[in-house]
Order: C-alpha cells, then sequence, then structure tokens
C-alpha cells in the first residue's frame, strides 16, 4: 500500500512540475508581451527593455525545454502508474483477498 502511495506522490509531484512551468512560459511570454508593446511605441525602444526582452525570450526557451522534459517524465509516470495497477488489480482466474473458495468472507 504503501507503494501506491508513493506513485501517486510522485504522479502528482510531475504533474505539479509540468503545471508549474507552463505557468512560468505564460506568464514570460505575457511580460514579453507587454514590453514589446511599450517598446513599439518609443522609435528604436530602449537598450534595457530590448536586453529584457532578449533575456525572456531566452528564458522563454529554456523553460519551455524544462516543461517538455518534464511533461515526457510525467507521462513516463503515468504509463508505468497505469501497468504498475493493472498488474495489482486481482485476476479473475484467482480469488482475492478478500474472497475464498468459499464465497467472500465476512467483515
Amino acid at each position: 500500500m504503501q507503494a501506491l502511495h508513493i506513485a501517486f506522490a510522485d504522479r502528482s509531484n510531475a504533474l505539479l512540475t509540468v503545471q508549474t512551468f507552463m505557468s512560468d512560459v505564460a506568464a514570460n511570454n505575457m511580460q514579453i508581451e507587454k514590453l514589446e508593446a511599450a517598446s513599439n511605441k518609443v522609435f528604436g525602444g530602449s537598450k534595457t527593455q530590448n536586453r529584457k526582452i532578449s533575456e525572456l525570450k531566452e528564458a522563454v526557451k529554456v523553460t519551455g525545454e524544462a516543461r517538455d522534459l518534464a511533461q515526457k517524465e510525467y507521462e513516463c509516470i503515468k504509463v508505468s502508474f497505469v501497468v504498475s495497477d493493472e498488474k495489482s488489480k486481482p485476476s479473475k482466474n484467482f480469488p482475492d483477498a478478500q474472497h475464498s473458495v468459499h464465497g467472500p468472507r465476512s467483515q
């Protein structure tokens, strides 16, 4: 049973990581859009705004790559979780722990 809790925790942590990266990418993209809009109002823009935009674009690229890797890891955990869950289900050919050969156990 402890293995099941660990598997759920791993899956939850992986999903949280993916969601965090997705949120970071979205926030950085919104910041880039705001800075580009402000930069377009001024002819040539400012060097600091242009530098900040390029830094944010690099951060979006790196965070996007990390998000993709986290998504792959989450999918791997999700698939292995489903496979291990299928293995843990009782077989129809054999009685499970709650039933004996003579019928259900009294609770």
